[in-house]
């Protein structure tokens, strides 16, 4: 009998996978590894909230999606492990002189638009934009790193890490991590819809704004045409800019275990509490240690570095065991061409528990934007890992 269109043996194209009907509610789909140049491309599976449909890497490979992308269906889960990258290679400049939008750039966006979808361990860079909308209700955007977003145009920078909006019921943004955009880091704003019932758990932003020559913009923001009702900012983190309650501000905010040492300000109600640190003294270290929700194989680290010291000791036992190989990967050097994670490297937990932590500048390369130049390094004042064991 002659295998089935789907099968390992007679594979769909990713054109024909992402509109399938034979992709069923419940199904997995494992994508190949290899580059997938295409325009644009929509996924417009529909799964159920009982049963999502789920894409993952095949085992052993790194699926390249470069294109510009859309998640139309609703219910499915992008598992992606950091071996499915999304990005867009094909722009023509990354500054419009002539205007404020990107019109002669060939850019080309991110968007998530329908109830029930996740995106986890995805790296995302390069692209225009990156939108997790106000129809995309129930949706989760976890442990995704983020970067090089945007372009330049007349006024300023444009392209955020991540532009949300939201309604009822719950989103959650948690363990993500996203630098060097032209824009805001994590931008929750709107002028006339719902940024409400908002999580965001954990993040680490950092040099957000950093591809803009001229810009001073707030690593978080939450605000804008009408008062943002019900957002819990727990565990954050931000090197740069700090965080800015924009517009008509926000209203029932839980804020707490945030480390955000460039302030925050703006018009919210909230209760200040013990565990946050705002307008922090720049001077000893700083650790965060955040375990991953999904397997124990995995962590995330901050390292504040404020003395400039060449290693850092990190107590990971929270996490890992004496004797674990860890790969920390600073995620400010991005992957390669082929998807390839840069700047991994080996430590073994010692006895105690910990890891000593290189700093130095000169071990750390920045990912270079497409048709633009890299900023410097935020090494060794600061660093942000993906941790796994072997």
């Amino acid at each position: 009998m002659k295998p089935g269109l789907g099968s390992i043996e007679r594979p769909m194209t990713i054109t024909e996978a992402l509109s399938s009907l034979k992709i069923k509610p419940g199904h997995t789909v494992w994508l190949r590894g290899g580059v997938y140049n295409y325009d644009a491309l929509t996924c417009a599976l529909q799964g159920t909230e009982e049963a999502p449909i789920t894409f993952k890497p095949f085992p052993g490979e790194i699926a390249v999606i470069d294109a510009g992308w859309t998640a139309n269906g609703a219910y499915t889960v992008w598992d992606c492990d950091y071996r499915i990258i999304f990005r867009w290679s094909g722009w023509t400049g990354r500054e419009n002189t002539e205007g404020a939008d990107a019109s002669g750039l060939n850019a080309k966006g991110h968007d998530i638009n329908t109830p029930g979808v996740q995106f986890r361990n995805a790296i995302i860079h390069d692209y225009s934009n990156v939108g997790f909308w106000v129809q995309a209700t129930a949706g989760i955007y976890y442990g995704c790193v983020t970067y090089n977003i945007g372009y330049l145009g007349t006024d300023r920078g444009h392209g955020h890490i991540l532009y949300t909006q939201n309604n009822m019921p719950e989103k959650l943004i948690k363990h993500c991590m996203g630098f060097n955009n032209f824009g805001w880091g994590i931008h929750a704003y709107t002028e006339g819809g719902t940024i409400n019932n908002l999580l965001f758990v954990e993040n680490v932003m950092f040099q957000t704004g950093g591809l803009d020559p001229n810009r001073d913009n707030p690593t978080y923001l939450l605000g804008g045409g009408v008062v943002a009702d019900t957002s819990l900012w727990d565990g954050n983190c931000a090197y740069g800019p700090g965080m800015q309650f924009f517009g008509k501000g926000a209203v029932n905010v839980t804020f707490q275990n945030n480390y955000i040492p460039g302030g925050v300000t703006g018009i919210v109600e909230y209760a200040l509490d013990e565990n946050n640190v705002i307008s922090a003294p720049e001077n000893g270290t700083h650790i965060r240690l955040y375990p991953d929700d999904y397997t124990p194989e995995r962590a995330y680290l901050a390292i504040y570095n404020w003395d400039g010291l060449d290693t850092v000791t990190v107590d990971v036992s929270d996490v890992f065991s004496p004797g674990d190989t860890l790969y920390l990967w600073s995620v400010q050097a991005g992957v390669d061409e082929v998807g390839e994670r840069q700047d991994r490297a080996a430590y073994t937990v010692a006895q105690d528990g910990t890891i000593d932590v290189d700093m130095r500048a000169s071990e750390h390369p920045v990912a270079e934007p497409y048709k633009w130049e890299a900023p410097e390094t935020t090494f060794p004042t600061f660093g942000a890992f993906v941790v796994e064991r072997v």
